[in-house]
């Protein structure tokens, strides 16, 4: 899905933000585990009741839901204080999506400390980018994978450019193999070489 120095957190931010939009089996098997939790600590049914007390205080730490739901989704979980007269499932839910929400935040805190794609990502942010429409082909999902690998590689500079090549101590000419004066890096290539654009 993508080049070996693309950055990971892109392939699990929604489409409309800029990613592939992927479920990260690891953080869905840790937000059922929140959002059971919740559920089981939210409800006022007597049976599962029992069964949030034998989760607190008869189940070892690694297999308790509970307690693994404390761990996972630290900041997460509502006490009853906070949802009075809440039904449990939609406390649950609430849960599960806060908990995404923080995974989706650091996914955007790594690609915008990435050492390439960071670039990328900050004009994405800035007032003069249609965010929205930059990002429409995207959304639609109307290209083969192998079309949204070439376009994210080159936002994320990791196309096999001279600038990239001297990065990498492949090569040690960063120069744009067509004007022979500029940095070769993506951004040159597609809008600011004067070869390539026949002097404009």
């Amino acid at each position: 899905m993508i080049y070996r120095n693309q950055c990971l957190p892109r392939l699990y931010l929604p489409r409309g933000e800029g990613g592939l939009g992927l479920s990260e089996i690891n953080h869905q098997h840790r937000a059922t585990i929140v959002s059971i939790g919740q559920y089981l600590r939210s409800s006022q049914n007597d049976t599962l009741s029992i069964v949030y007390e034998h989760q607190e205080t008869r189940a070892s730490r690694t297999t308790s839901v509970t307690q693994l739901a404390k761990h996972f989704g630290q900041g997460c979980l509502s006490d009853e204080d906070e949802t009075p007269n809440k039904c449990a499932t939609e406390i649950a839910r609430k849960s599960r999506q806060k908990y995404t929400e923080t995974f989706q935040q650091m996914n955007l805190k790594e690609w915008d400390q990435h050492q390439c794609a960071k670039y990328f990502g900050g004009e994405l942010s800035q007032e003069y980018i249609d965010k929205e429409g930059s990002l429409e082909w995207l959304k639609r999902g109307a290209l083969h994978h192998d079309q949204e690998r070439v376009i994210m590689a080159g936002h994320d500079q990791e196309l096999m450019t001279n600038a990239f090549k001297k990065m990498a101590r492949i090569s040690n000419d960063n120069k744009c193999r067509f004007c022979h004066t500029e940095l070769e890096s993506v951004g040159h290539l597609i809008s600011s070489c004067k070869v390539l654009g026949d002097g404009y």
